[in-house]
């Protein structure tokens, strides 16, 4: 059985940027049967479809409780916490136990729909006793995802500063699952964010207070970029990009063969080396005495993105979609080609529709 496995290097790949609309993808071939498979070379997936582009407008909203007694839309989850506003900041208090037992509880509040989340800062202020455990929490209206980051706890009866941007780099987690390009897509559909304190172990009651607690960010509107180069507002700020410079879109952040403008369009990160659209090939083995089953071709891809497949085995001929309307399912996609049970050649490429 002969093997091949065919790539192109990254500087090649970028040469590949001067022909627009085209992302290389490099190939990763696992042949696992004796006839040989011949793949198009300069495979390319061709980001065709228009998306939503935004205008910057800033949200800028602190929570100050100067109204005693109102919580001002904030609420909470455990009935062993009482949340209250005794004058001019919101108080978090465990109730006494008989005997110690975990308990914990986070406070929210609504996120204006629509709005790229870029920043969070409070003060935080244990009344009696240091919490176990503080942490941040975004919630995601389109995913479900909740995503959080582990605070310092402060000192007994001093009020802290916390200053928190909703950086990816920062630490935030969501668990095994997590993932810089669901997370910056996270960000631009938060509709909730709350503070979590867990109790310190001691049975008495504790008392903490917050105040100024602030969010700021941006509104996403749907009319369009500030310099035109076709990438959105949010999504410049988001990776700290020029939305006043249309020459960023054309510029590789990460250097690997891909513009800004093609890793918009394809959902992935500008900023890490190891998120760009590229294909892998895997050849079905049959069973034994069984015809082949066909090829799968696999590629990473994005929420809120659908995908055609391309078929070629002749390439003077030209293309032929044999699937559309492919939701993104990530981390990854996955297609079988039934139709390639001989030797070929077969050529592939992917749209993102």
């Amino acid at each position: 059985m002969d093997t091949k496995l065919q790539s192109i290097s990254r500087a090649e790949r970028q040469n590949l940027r001067r022909f627009p609309l085209c992302i290389f993808a490099p190939l990763r071939l696992c042949v696992r049967h004796s006839h040989p498979i011949h793949l198009l070379p300069s495979l390319c997936a061709l980001l065709l479809a228009l998306t939503p582009l935004y205008a910057q407008t800033p949200v800028d909203h602190i929570y100050t409780w100067d109204n005693e007694a109102e919580l001002d839309g904030w609420t909470h989850g455990s009935a062993l916490v009482e949340l209250s506003n005794p004058g001019d900041y919101l108080n978090m208090t465990f109730r006494k136990q008989t005997i110690p037992y975990c308990v914990t509880d986070i406070a929210w509040t609504d996120v204006e729909p629509d709005t790229l989340t870029t920043n969070i800062s409070l003060r935080f202020k244990p009344v009696t006793i240091q919490p176990s455990a503080m942490r941040l929490y975004l919630h995601s209206r389109d995913s479900g995802n909740m995503w959080y980051i582990t605070l310092p706890t402060p000192n007994k009866g001093e009020w802290t500063d916390i200053a928190v941007p909703i950086k990816f780099s920062e630490g935030w987690i969501m668990g095994a699952s997590n993932s810089e390009q669901q997370f910056q897509l996270d960000i631009q559909s938060v509709d909730w964010v709350g503070i979590y304190v867990r109790r310190h172990g001691t049975p008495d009651a504790q008392s903490y207070n917050i105040d100024d607690f602030r969010i700021q960010g941006y509104a996403i509107e749907d009319t369009y970029d500030t310099d035109g180069d076709g990438i959105s507002d949010a999504w410049e700020i988001t990776y700290g990009m020029n939305i006043n410079n249309p020459a960023d879109a054309e510029l590789d952040k990460d250097q690997d063969g891909m513009s800004n403008y093609d890793e918009y369009r394809s959902g992935t990160s500008p900023t890490n080396p190891d998120s760009l659209l590229e294909l892998s090939i895997n050849v079905l083995p049959p069973d034994e005495g069984e015809p082949q089953t066909g090829i799968t071709i696999q590629w990473p891809s994005a929420i809120n993105r659908s995908y055609s497949v391309w078929l070629s085995t002749n390439l003077g001929n030209g293309f032929e979609q044999i699937g559309s309307g492919i939701p993104g399912t990530p981390p990854v996609n996955l297609f079988n080609d039934t139709t390639a049970t001989n030797s070929g050649p077969y050529f592939y490429k992917v749209t993102v529709e």
